[in-house]
């Protein structure tokens, strides 16, 4: 491993060791990983966890779940499609309607600059654009067309779907 940039941290490298031994659709528990580096993982030892994770993805292509309060999954091809996708979409959604709900409280739009007037009605367009983009209603529209044409559709063919 090129540790160039940076020093790896020994507890990152130990759990990533042992994380390295998984296979796809393996499970390990919280307590075994607190066990190797005699901190838990949950908490204090968590941020050299979540390096761990992320490079088992970067490094070996295998996606790393956790199990709330138990540990962690090494996520199969139809686990990672399943989980993965939903939970960004409805991540991006509500990342979206919390950005728009904090743009428009505004006390008097008519006082802002007019820099800051052209990016917030940027802003929100785009804002909206994502929330609606993301429903479950449109998320399946796309779905029905990708199962009908049996391939990836282009980002063109996406947004014709929704005029």
């Amino acid at each position: 491993m090129d540790q160039s940039l940076f020093e790896l941290n020994v507890d990152t490298q130990i759990l990533f060791d042992r994380l390295s031994t998984m296979k796809k659709g393996d499970f390990i528990a919280y307590e075994t990983l607190t066990d190797l580096i005699k901190k838990n993982v949950q908490i204090e030892g968590y941020r050299y966890l979540y390096t761990a994770r992320n490079m088992m993805r970067k490094m070996h292509g295998i996606v790393i779940d956790v199990i709330e309060n138990e540990g962690l999954r090494a996520l199969t091809d139809e686990e990672n499609i399943a989980l993965t996708g939903k939970r960004a979409l409805k991540g991006i959604r509500n990342k979206a309607k919390l950005a728009a709900s904090k743009i428009t409280k505004i006390d008097d739009f008519s006082k802002l600059s007019d820099e800051s007037k052209i990016k917030h009605n940027a802003h929100l367009g785009i804002f909206q654009i994502f929330i609606a983009n993301t429903s479950k209603k449109r998320i399946e529209k796309v779905e029905n067309k990708v199962a009908e044409t049996g391939e990836k559709l282009p980002m063109n063919g996406i947004l014709e779907l929704f005029k």
